[in-house]
């Protein structure tokens, strides 16, 4: 969901969380401000398998705890030894609303992350996917194309659902 009404109190809380994540190596507090039913949604949507398939790939992911352990220590690592890691600002982009965060490592090298935000049931806001600028997109779409090698693989009936680059991957999925 948009989030059209953000307090900047809202905005505030949740920066100092991401920031203290990454800066304390803490993925608890990552976990609080990252929405994981809202990333696995995305990476799955659209995609028809077996039921016990799909809970087998979420619970891989550990609800996010995998990914969230390397994502977390890959950033902590990056600004050990005199890195930062900051809040930089509030990005508007049409639907889209992202509180974007400056990494800079050790030896001057930078990427920024958008910590795309939605509004939950609670009116609480969360962070529902991260842009990586760096890579040019969202985790989820990085994490849906392995879900749809190992759906594919796991159903074959799948392939001939899937148009477009995601029929062109699970195509040259073994390739990679």
């Amino acid at each position: 969901a948009r989030v059209t009404n953000i307090s900047q109190e809202g905005v505030n809380h949740l920066q100092k969380l991401m920031v203290f994540s990454v800066y304390e190596d803490k993925e608890d507090t990552f976990r609080q401000v990252i929405d994981w039913d809202s990333i696995t949604s995305r990476i799955t949507q659209g995609v028809e398998v077996r039921a016990d398939f799909r809970e087998s790939f979420v619970k891989k992911l550990d609800a996010g705890e995998r990914f969230t352990s390397k994502w977390i220590r890959e950033r902590n690592a990056a600004i050990r030894g005199g890195g930062s890691f900051s809040f930089v600002k509030l990005h508007v982009d049409g639907p889209s609303t992202q509180a974007v965060f400056r990494l800079i490592d050790q030896l001057g090298g930078a990427n920024f992350y958008g910590l795309v935000l939605g509004t939950m049931s609670d009116g609480g806001v969360r962070g529902i996917d991260i842009y990586d600028y760096g890579k040019a997109e969202l985790i989820s779409q990085s994490l849906r194309r392995s879900y749809l090698a190992f759906a594919a693989a796991a159903s074959p009936k799948l392939r001939s659902q899937l148009k477009g680059w995601e029929a062109a991957f699970v195509d040259h999925a073994e390739d990679f």
